[in-house]
């Protein structure tokens, strides 16, 4: 967001860590859990 030039705060929502895509999809607790769920699927 904050590379978009959004004037918000550019902490997460939930974890209060800097918001990107990396974060988002990889180091955000919940993307772990998600993540190893698609794992064991596959």
């Amino acid at each position: 967001m904050k590379e978009r030039k959004w004037p918000g705060d550019p902490k997460c929502s939930f974890c209060d860590n800097i918001e990107s895509s990396r974060h988002l999809f990889f180091t955000y607790p919940v993307a772990k859990v998600v993540w190893r769920c698609v794992g064991m699927v596959l």
